[in-house]
């Protein structure tokens, strides 16, 4: 019974539903060799290792699509045979620490196609319910020989990310088009436009507009661009009566983060309005 084998199955399924999350899977780009590879041949995830092409692997790293999180996944062949995984916010420390899943993995079962889907879709749930770890004070955090790799398919077109952005957020805002505002309905203010457009290097731009009234004076804060009616020479405020501008803007790649990242910058909108308001008369200097 070869445990690699059957545990490399598993890994092969979660590859697949890793990479349909716009997960990230990465490698060492000295040892490229070792990196993850499958085929319609085999039903395992495999890498060149000791001369064999095709030795399973039962080990993953990756992050999500917007630098936030990063994991690896191990299984240990001792005796209690058991996947251990670290999660960090990214980049993970060189020597993480790992901690052992609850979602048992069985080395001596061959599992079927179907079983391992589900398993490695029981894994996929328990990493992402699993709370970040903490960083160690001489944790050392290196990316110099990280090489972001794609297993199960291509690199997405424009016109993809373009279909998948409005089947995203139909559900939400219904039709909308690229490079043309749309309001946002849910959002606290009267008057929220969005704009999103996808850049050439296909990263997907999103900028929300916040109009209260007429705008005289530019400034900015924590990344929210604020147009404030001036009241006199030095002097402005942001009551109901005085007029204001707000806009935000941030790039992505996963179109599965798109409403996430629409909700994150109205907030951000919101913070600072509620920041700037309980200012009222301030100097030019204190709301810079």
């Amino acid at each position: 019974m070869n445990k690699e084998l059957n545990v490399a199955r598993v890994l092969k399924q979660l590859v697949y539903i890793l990479e349909e999350n716009d997960f990230v899977l990465y490698c060492d780009k000295r040892f490229e060799s070792l990196k993850p590879q499958i085929d319609d041949t085999h039903d395992y995830l495999y890498h060149y290792y000791l001369d064999n092409p095709y030795s399973p692997i039962t080990y993953l790293s990756f992050r999500d699509s917007e630098l936030n999180t990063d994991y690896r996944l191990d299984y240990y062949d001792e005796f209690t045979h058991t996947l251990h995984y670290s999660k960090y916010s990214y980049p993970m420390p060189q020597n993480p620490r790992s901690l052992k899943m609850e979602t048992y993995l069985d080395p001596y079962k061959e599992y079927s196609e179907t079983e391992a889907k589900e398993l490695a879709q029981e894994i996929f749930s328990e990493l992402m319910r699993a709370n970040t770890q903490q960083f160690e004070p001489n944790d050392i955090r290196p990316t110099k020989y990280r090489k972001p790799i794609i297993v199960t398919k291509e690199p997405p077109s424009q016109n993809e990310l373009e279909t998948r952005i409005y089947k995203h957020l139909a559900p939400y805002y219904g039709t909308i088009f690229l490079d043309e505002p749309f309001y946002i309905t849910d959002s606290p203010f009267d008057d929220t436009k969005c704009k999103i457009s996808i850049n050439s290097d296909l990263k997907i731009k999103i900028q929300i507009t916040v109009e209260i009234y007429p705008c005289l004076i530019q400034t900015k804060r924590n990344g929210v661009q604020i147009e404030v009616f001036a009241l006199d020479d030095d002097k402005y405020t942001l009551t109901d009566y005085v007029g204001a501008k707000y806009s935000v803007k941030d790039k992505i790649s996963s179109p599965n983060n798109v409403y996430e990242t629409i909700q994150e910058l109205i907030n951000r909108i919101k913070s600072v309005k509620t920041q700037l308001s309980n200012n009222k008369g301030t100097s030019q200097n204190d709301i810079i």
